[in-house]
Formats: structure tokens, C-alpha cells, sequence
């Protein structure tokens, strides 16, 4: 609720619901990925999330709180994309909120190509990516390919990541 730097998240396949206001005014969220575990999204879950483009719904009957606020740029409406499967929830939530949608079985969801590591996605894992990942731990930069940055591949990214980066460069 209100964080004004989150710029993305990663739920894990744990959650099995969106509390209500979870994500209120995160300003800077610009993507979401709502895994397969997730069964429902309460109220205003995603509202006035100004920088929100993509979502994207893996539960083809997860519910949607019935609200033109709950995914949403600022009152009410939407600019981005809502990614579902055809028949879903999340298609019909689109539909009666004229929202984008685009069905997973049309568009391929890919995933990055980009070697482990190379979280400002220039192709190579270097030096250059621990200086980003370190800044962006301590809340002053970016990452432009966050998912690279789960060195540790457990779901988080965090200090132990830049840890096994750095121990990964000096080997």
C-alpha cells in the first residue's frame, strides 16, 4: 500500500490471494505477474497504480473484485494490458471494464534470454550488473531485468544475490 519506489514484485506461488488495497497507489509498479495459486483479488488490490502497463492473470478462474478501481491507473480507468486465458475471469473482468486483454494462447509469454545476473540487460553478466543490483539494494537505482536478478533463484532478490554475484565474478 503506497510504496512510492516498488517498481516490481514477484508473488510467489505461496499467495493465494490479493488482499484488499495490497498494492494502492504503488506508483512506480509497472508490471505484474499474478501466479496460478492465486484464487481471488479483493478490492482496489491494484488501484491508482499510475505506472501499472501489464498484468498479467495465470488463474484462468481466479476472481476479480468487481471494480473498474481495482486495476487501475487513477479513477478508474486503465491504459495498459490485461494478460488472461480466453474464457477467464480475467477476460471477462477486461471486457466489463474496457480493459485491454490479450490471451496467453495467442501471445507466448517468453521467458528472459539474458544470462543470470545481467540485471541492467546489456547481454553480459559483469562488474557493471553487482554496481546496479548493489544500488538498487540500498534503494537508489533500478534494475532494467529484475528476473536476472535472482541469482539465487529462490524467489527473492536480495543481499545473497549480489553476494553470489560477486562470488561469481572473483571465480
Amino acid at each position: 500500500y503506497g510504496c512510492k519506489a516498488l517498481t516490481s514484485i514477484t508473488i510467489p506461488d505461496s499467495v493465494t490471494s490479493i488482499g484488499n488495497l495490497a498494492f494502492y497507489s504503488c506508483e512506480a509498479l509497472t508490471s505484474v505477474t499474478i501466479p496460478r495459486s492465486v484464487k481471488s483479488i479483493n478490492f482496489s488490490a491494484f488501484e491508482s497504480c499510475t505506472a501499472l502497463n501489464s498484468v498479467t492473470i495465470e488463474n484462468p478462474k481466479c476472481e476479480i473484485w468487481n471494480s473498474s478501481n481495482t486495476i487501475s491507473n487513477a479513477n478508474g480507468d486503465f491504459s495498459g494490458t490485461i494478460y488472461g486465458y480466453e474464457n477467464s475471469t480475467a477476460q471477462a473482468y477486461a471486457e466489463k471494464h474496457k480493459r485491454k486483454f490479450v490471451s496467453l494462447e495467442d501471445t507466448p509469454v517468453e521467458k528472459p534470454t539474458l544470462p543470470l545476473g545481467d540485471v541492467n540487460a546489456d547481454g553480459n553478466f559483469s562488474i557493471a550488473d553487482a554496481v546496479v543490483l548493489q544500488k538498487w539494494i540500498l534503494g537508489i537505482g533500478e534494475l532494467n531485468n529484475w528476473q536476472a536478478g535472482d541469482v539465487c533463484t529462490d524467489g527473492t532478490i536480495d543481499v545473497f544475490d549480489f553476494c553470489k554475484m560477486r562470488e561469481n565474478l572473483t571465480t
